[in-house]
């Protein structure tokens, strides 16, 4: 979206909304607010369905969303194409590092979960090039092409999910034991069922099942039952709040900030955009 409100054909097409105001920024923000009320709905998937399922969930709904937005033809379709892309994305969010982190030995969790983040910019930086070359081109498909693209790692998505093998804490949590032990004796112990590292995994599984089992999907006292809890529960909402306070709601207007620096050519600001990324890569 940061290229894509300032291509000519889209606010054309729209009937010039400018870079900057309240209407562009609802745009920006809306997505963020189905990635929000998108949170109960994607746990309930999660734990009820498994990652897997949740994570081909999430994929059908951002395709569903980037089809509405590609198609759009008045500004409210594409608000509610944006609403629908981060309701699909916030499935994706909770299902995809929830499984990286479970199915993951516990040495490698950490390395595993820093590099899913980072993969971040796997999407970022092709996204920047994408809509860098189709500024050239001379109608509307200089923004559809990048939105309907959106598609193309969901697909990837639903074709791989069925050739994986399911979270060992999913299927504990469902009282499929069995088939976790034989997950983590495939994947973890090579092949030996009494494995060190597979059987204290297995204990670790059966102690945070007895903790959980009495609790309701709907029900997140957890969060703050405990002294514990409730200072985790209050890193979490200051990493969300800080996070966003730190520069990345800013990146929706990257172009915007280009041309008040005396980037004034769309072509120019659309470069600097994708630089803007690999550079955050590396960094």
């Amino acid at each position: 979206m940061t290229a894509i409100e300032a291509m000519p054909f889209w606010q054309r097409h729209f009937g010039n909304l400018g870079t900057t105001g309240t209407l562009i920024s609802v745009i920006f923000s809306i997505y963020n607010i189905g990635s929000f009320i998108g949170g109960p709905p994607a746990a309930f998937l999660t734990d009820h369905f498994g990652r897997r399922k949740a994570m081909a969930a999430g994929a059908l709904v951002i395709i569903v969303g980037s089809v509405v937005v590609t198609t759009s033809n008045h500004i409210g379709q594409f608000i509610a194409g944006r609403f629908i892309l981060g309701f699909g994305i916030s499935i994706v969010q909770l299902a995809a590092p929830s499984y990286v982190m479970e199915i993951a030995p516990p040495h490698w969790r950490g390395r595993c979960t820093a590099i899913y983040n980072c993969g971040w910019y796997g999407g970022a930086i092709p996204a920047a090039a994408i809509t860098f070359g189709t500024n050239y081109i001379k109608s509307n498909l200089s923004w559809q092409i990048p939105i309907i693209l959106q598609c193309a790692a969901c697909l990837f998505v639903l074709i791989l999910c069925p050739f994986i093998p399911e979270s060992p804490r999913f299927l504990m949590a469902k009282g499929r034991e069995e088939d976790a032990h034989t997950m983590l004796t495939k994947y973890h112990g090579g092949g030996d069922p009494n494995n060190a590292l597979v059987l204290l995994e297995m204990e670790e599984m059966r102690q945070a099942n007895d903790d959980h089992d009495d609790a309701a999907w709907w029900d997140y006292r957890i969060l703050f039952s405990t002294r514990g809890n409730r200072w985790r529960t209050l890193q979490v909402s200051m990493m969300a709040v800080f996070g966003h306070f730190s520069g990345n709601g800013l990146a929706y207007f990257a172009t915007v900030i280009f041309a008040q620096i005396g980037v004034s050519s769309v072509t120019a600001q659309l470069g600097y955009n994708l630089m803007y990324s690999s550079l955050a890569m590396v960094g």
